[in-house]
Formats: structure tokens, C-alpha cells, sequence
């Protein structure tokens, strides 16, 4: 079994990346902006789970895992009722792996239970845990699909295109502080002008 060693434990690629949630995701954005060389997706809206959300990687090691970023879009959506419930911070933290379905297999018989079995169709495959089994955090394995690093690229591609992506939306940049905030909007607003 690929993703296995002999003593049926899971084989992991390591730490692939960290999901935090905040309720400034332009200000994160901004202080991680300041603090590192990084590079950062643009914003996008993830309706299904109610949230804006951006990726920072750190160009400098192809190796370290990078931060998947996460605001609510709304206070009643499934993010925003995470949110009041557990606060800001490090959500979860997720592990890549080479068989998934081997991973959950030995997750699940060493007693943690499946919450979520979600992905984005030509990147990667994911599975999540339930944070009581795991000490407060979400545990996560993800495997990628072989050609997900073009996927990606082409995803962000379009998004700097101003083009749709099934299952995301682009989030327009909030204006620089001292700004009028009332002239910021979604790609979804601008459309309905």
C-alpha cells in the first residue's frame, strides 16, 4: 500500500498548511504583507462555506507549508458561526498524504470521526476530523490531484483575469485606511451595477 508503512501507520508529506481565521483577512494580509517576503493569492468569496479567503506562501523555501486564510462573509454563514463560537486563530492544520482513503482508514480506527469530506475538483481531495478527537484542532489530510500546481496556477490566472471559477468569486480589495469604505465591493456587487 503506497501510503502506508508496514506498521499500518499513515505516510505524510508533512505539514502542507494552516488554516487561520480572522475577522480582518485584509488586515492579515497587510501585516503578513509587511512582516515577509511572501507572495498572496487575491481574495476570493467561497460561498459554500460563507467565506473570503486568500492563500500567503513563502517563496524562499518550496518546502514550508503556507497559510490558507479565512474571513467570514457573513455572520449567519458557516464560517461566521464558527467564528463566534470558537474566536479568531489557527483552525485547523492540515497534513498531506499520498492515499487518502488509507489515511482516513487509520484515522478512523484509531477513534477520530470524519466531519467534512470536501476538496476543489482538479486540485486536491481533503478530509477533516472532528476537533474533539484531536485536542481543539481540526485535523486534516489532503492529497493533490497530479497535475494540481498547473490547476492552481491557471485558477489564479483567471481570477487576476477578473474571470469566474467555479465555486469562487474575486473579493475586491477594501480601500487603504483613512479611505471611504463605502466604495468597496465584491466582483457580485459590481456585477449587479
Amino acid at each position: 500500500m503506497p501510503g502506508a508503512e508496514p506498521s499500518g501507520k499513515i505516510r505524510t508529506t508533512g505539514l502542507d498548511h494552516v488554516h487561520i481565521v480572522v475577522r480582518d483577512l485584509d488586515g492579515l494580509l497587510d501585516l503578513l504583507g509587511r512582516l515577509f517576503v511572501s507572495e498572496q493569492t487575491l481574495q476570493s468569496e467561497i460561498a459554500s462555506i460563507g467565506a473570503f479567503n486568500a492563500q500567503v506562501r513563502f517563496p524562499a523555501s518550496s518546502s514550508s507549508p503556507y497559510l490558507d486564510l479565512f474571513e467570514p462573509s457573513s455572520d449567519d454563514g458557516l464560517l461566521g458561526k464558527s467564528l463566534a463560537r470558537t474566536g479568531e486563530g489557527v483552525t485547523i492544520l492540515s497534513f498531506g498524504v499520498d492515499d487518502l482513503e488509507h489515511a482516513e482508514a487509520h484515522a478512523t480506527s484509531c477513534g477520530l470521526r470524519v466531519i467534512s469530506r470536501i476538496g476543489f475538483p482538479g486540485v486536491m481531495s481533503q478530509v477533516q476530523f472532528h476537533p474533539a478527537d484531536t485536542f481543539g484542532f481540526q485535523l486534516e489530510f489532503v492529497q493533490y490531484e497530479p497535475d494540481a500546481e498547473a490547476c492552481i496556477a491557471e485558477i489564479q490566472r483567471r481570477k487576476a483575469a477578473g474571470e469566474g471559477v467555479d465555486g469562487l468569486r474575486v473579493r475586491r480589495p477594501r480601500p487603504s485606511a483613512g479611505a471611504d469604505s463605502s466604495t468597496a465591493t465584491t466582483e457580485s456587487e459590481q456585477e449587479g451595477r
